[in-house]
C-alpha cells in the first residue's frame, strides 16, 4: 500500500500528539524504487543486481519471495496499480502473472482511484483457483491510491480542503477496499489458514512547514517518509503491539519462517516470528534505511532505539535525534550528546555501508 505515512496525518493536531512508542516499522528507503524491492526480496537495495538509472530494472539473478514460494509449490500472482511495479522492471519475478490491466483501465493511475479494482481482481483470481487442484497461494496486491496526486472520494468524509485532508480521503477509501478484501477472504473460509501482511514502501510529506521542508516523498530519511505501518495476521498468533523497531526487509524471512520454507537464499532481514509470539530472546538489529539516488544527496539512517542517526554522505555531515522525546526529528543533537555515543553510532553506520551499502559489484548493466 504505497505512501501510507507513519501518523497518517489525520489532523494537524495529531502531529503533536504522536506517541513515541507506536509500532516502529521502518521502510528501507523513502521512495518506491529504493524500497519495494527490499520488501519483496529481504535484501537491501544496494545488494540487488540492477542497472543504475533513475528507474532501475532488477535483474533475474535476484531472488524474489514469489520465486521461492513458487518453487515450493505455491501458486503465485500479483496485481499492480502503479506504473513502476511492472514486469519490465523485474517485479514479476516468480509470479505466474503480474497483472497490470489497471494501468490501462484507469490510465494515469496517479489521478484515478484504483483500490476498488485491486480488491476486485484479487478476489476474482482467488475464485478462479477454487476449482481443480488445491494448492497454497501467494498474492501481492499493490494498492497505490494513498499516493500523490491525491483524489476526492465520494465514499469518504470531507476532512477539509488541505493536502493532508485529501490524503485522508485516499486512506479512507483504500481502507474500505482492504475491508472488502478481508471480508472476501473470510466469506471464502480462507482467513483461518492465510497469512496477511499489510505494509507500505514509504510515507509522505504533506505539510511543508512540518515535514522538513518537503512534500511528497523521496527527498530524505526522516520518519515521516520511512516510518510505515506493518501489520501481520497469522493464524494461531494473538494480537499484540510490537514496540521494538523492526524493518520491512524483515517481511520475507518472516513469511519463510511462518510457512516452514528452509531454502531461503541469502537474506539481510530477520524473522519477526519471535516478536509475533511475544518472546524474542534477543534485540532486533539496528534498523537501516538508505537514500541512494541521486548520489549527490545520498544518505544512510540507522535507528537503535531511541537514537536515530543520519549520515549525509556527500557533505559528510551528521544528524542525531532522540525519538523518545523528539518523534518529529526537530532537534539535531549531533553536537550536544556524549561524544562516545555519537562515535559508536557513526561507526555502526560506516560499518554497514562498507559491508552492505556499497556492494557495487552487485550493480551491472544489461
Amino acid at each position: 500500500a504505497a505512501g501510507i505515512s507513519d501518523t497518517m496525518h489525520r489532523r494537524d493536531q495529531a502531529l503533536e500528539q504522536v506517541h513515541p512508542e507506536v509500532e516502529q516499522a521502518r521502510a528501507q528507503g523513502s521512495m518506491t524504487r529504493e524500497s519495494l524491492a527490499s520488501i519483496l526480496t529481504g535484501r537491501y537495495y544496494t545488494e540487488l543486481a540492477r542497472d543504475d538509472v533513475k528507474w532501475p530494472t532488477f535483474f533475474e539473478e535476484n531472488i524474489f519471495v514469489a520465486e521461492v514460494l513458487r518453487d515450493s509449490g505455491y501458486r503465485t500472482w500479483g496485481i499492480s496499480s502503479f506504473i513502476y511495479v511492472v514486469p519490465k522492471y523485474g517485479f514479476g519475478q516468480g509470479m505466474s502473472e503480474l497483472d497490470t490491466r489497471i494501468l490501462k483501465l484507469r490510465s494515469k493511475v496517479h489521478w484515478n482511484r484504483t483500490s476498488d479494482l485491486v480488491t476486485d481482481f484479487t478476489l476474482a483470481k482467488i475464485d478462479s483457483w477454487s476449482e481443480g487442484e488445491k494448492r497454497p497461494f501467494f498474492i501481492m496486491s499493490h494498492y497505490a491510491d494513498p499516493h500523490s496526486g491525491y483524489q476526492r472520494h465520494r465514499e469518504a468524509p470531507r476532512f477539509g480542503g488541505f493536502t493532508a485532508d485529501l490524503y485522508d480521503e485516499e486512506i479512507f477509501f483504500t481502507d474500505m477496499q482492504l475491508g472488502r478484501l478481508f471480508d472476501g477472504l473470510e466469506e471464502r473460509g480462507l482467513m483461518k489458514d492465510t497469512i496477511v501482511v499489510l505494509t507500505a514502501d514509504h510515507g509522505e510529506g504533506l505539510v511543508r512547514e512540518k515535514d522538513h521542508g518537503h512534500i511528497y516523498h523521496g527527498q530524505h530519511l526522516y520518519d515521516n517518509l520511512i516510518h510505515v505501518p506493518l501489520i501481520v495476521w497469522a493464524p494461531g498468533f494473538e494480537g499484540r503491539r510490537i514496540q521494538e523497531p523492526v524493518a520491512t526487509i524483515d517481511i520475507v524471512p518472516t513469511l519463510f519462517d511462518l510457512t516452514g520454507i528452509k531454502n531461503r537464499g541469502r537474506l539481510s532481514g530477520v524473522s519477526l516470528v519471535p516478536w509475533l509470539q511475544g518472546n524474542p530472546t534477543q534485540k532486533h538489529p539496528p534498523v537501516v534505511s538508505q537514500k541512494y539516488q541521486p548520489s549527490r544527496k545520498a544518505k544512510i539512517a540507522l535507528l537503535q532505539w531511541p537514537h536515530k542517526i543520519i549520515w549525509n554522505i556527500p557533505l559528510n555531515t551528521w544528524e542525531l535525534y532522540d525519538l523518545s522525546t523528539d518523534p518529529n526529528e526537530l532537534a539535531n543533537l549531533a553536537d550536544e550528546v556524549d561524544g562516545k555515543l555519537l562515535r559508536e553510532l557513526q561507526w555502526m553506520v560506516k560499518a554497514w555501508r562498507a559491508t552492505v551499502g556499497e556492494r557495487t559489484s552487485q550493480v551491472s548493466l544489461p
